[in-house]
């Protein structure tokens, strides 16, 4: 039988897991002021070399967060679509207004383009195919559920490594790659593996490392299908289900987090994003210097993201309520 699904941010969610989720975000930050930032290395330093490590470390974050949702589970909705697309539009609109005034931004060169996130498009249409995904989890057997899930994964994979016509996964840039996560996490839930913290942790860092050697070598090979990103998102989603705790501050600022991916990438401040982290690197004067101003930096990046997000909050909860009001309307 499958686990009760529970609702996001709420008091009965385990904050170990929305703890991830906070964990995950901030290392996209970090993934983004790396390789998104400088460009893949192209030596072979011991610099470059932590470079990858970092990257084959922070690239998991994708992976993680649409396993959490898997772990948790989730319904469709048009609330939760509109809910998600209202996010997206309190972001760029406010955002874009405010780097123009400031002369960050031109008018003429304005970008207002809510569509430009991938990760939101994929993750509504992974909401849309939700309940085909939920029937299929709950009606497979875990012998068939395995089978679904191996032999799905190598047509992904054989898509990234032969270029499979008709397949297509992107890198992992594609709703059946979220599709595919999505099933693994609710398996993961239902059927965790027999493996101690111990055990994951060593299989976590020999992937981790395994992921640098392999970006070192071929700067190409950096997606999320790749097998050791997979297996790091999935022993972390392990080791972090292992605490047990509820924390209402976790929760909330979990159910906030989207807004930190979304203002990192915001059409008129991802080139401010990363011309900023590169002029941090070029003012610090070693390496130390600059990687405690840039975690500082994420850090309040961070912090102002996830306080942006409680207005927004406080403006969609009259919408919301209007909403149910129209629906109710509707159902009489």
């Amino acid at each position: 039988m499958m686990k009760k699904m529970m609702k996001p941010g709420g008091i009965d969610r385990d904050s170990n897991i929305e703890l991830l989720r906070i964990v995950a975000m901030f290392m996209i930050l970090l993934l983004h002021a790396n390789f998104a930032s400088f460009n893949a290395p192209d030596d072979c330093s011991l610099m470059s070399f932590g470079r990858c490590v970092a990257n084959g470390f922070t690239v998991t974050a994708v992976n993680v967060f649409v396993l959490i949702t898997g772990y948790f589970g989730t319904r469709f909705s048009v609330n939760k679509v509109m809910a998600l697309v209202y996010q997206v539009i309190f972001c760029v609109v406010p955002i874009t207004l405010l780097l123009i005034a400031l002369g960050k931004a031109t008018p003429q060169g304005a970008n207002f383009a809510i569509h430009r996130y991938w990760f939101i498009n994929a993750y509504i249409g992974l909401l849309v195919a939700a309940p085909v995904l939920n029937a299929a989890v709950e009606n497979l057997t875990r012998r068939q559920l395995l089978a679904f899930l191996v032999s799905f994964y190598l047509l992904n994979l054989g898509d990234i490594i032969f270029g499979l016509a008709g397949v297509e996964v992107s890198g992992g840039y594609a709703v059946v790659w979220f599709a595919f996560l999505y099933v693994l996490g609710r398996y993961v839930r239902l059927y965790e593996p027999r493996l101690t913290t111990a055990q994951l942790l060593l299989v976590m860092v020999a992937s981790c490392l395994c992921k640098a050697m392999l970006v070192m070598k071929c700067p190409n090979a950096n997606n999320y299908v790749e097998p050791f990103v997979l297996i790091e998102s999935v022993c972390m989603l392990l080791i972090f289900s292992r605490f047990n705790f509820k924390s209402r501050w976790v929760n909330v600022v979990a159910a906030s987090s989207a807004m930190v991916y979304l203002v990192n990438l915001h059409p008129a401040f991802w080139g401010l994003f990363k011309a900023y982290v590169r002029s941090l690197y070029d003012s610090a004067g070693n390496v130390c210097l600059f990687l405690i101003e840039l975690l500082l930096f994420c850090a309040a990046l961070f912090v102002a993201a996830i306080l942006y997000d409680q207005m927004r909050l406080v403006t969609w909860r009259p919408i919301a309520a209007l909403l149910k009001k129209l629906a109710a309307r509707r159902a009489r």
